[in-house]
């Protein structure tokens, strides 16, 4: 993780900041140029998934967003799990 974290830095994309409260933390967060980055990111991604939509029906497609959901919902809960260790 760390070399991806230093490559993004390098690159201009996030910047690392010490946690005042615990100085064994470092926060990660984007730079101006990282939220840009991500919008050109977000926009492709878009265009990538209307392509694989494409010839769907809105059923499948309903169905898919609700598994989908799911999945988020229980990384959500083992994130929790792990963090409150």
């Amino acid at each position: 993780m760390t070399s991806i974290i230093d490559s993004l830095e390098k690159d201009g994309l996030v910047k690392r900041t010490a946690d005042p409260m615990d100085r064994r933390k470092i926060w990660v967060s984007l730079t101006s140029s990282g939220y840009r980055y991500m919008d050109v990111l977000e926009g492709c991604m878009e265009k990538f998934i209307n392509v694989m939509l494409e010839g769907l029906e809105q059923d499948e497609i309903d169905e898919m967003l609700q598994s989908m959901r799911s999945v988020v919902k229980l990384e959500r809960k083992i994130a929790d799990n792990v963090l409150n260790t």
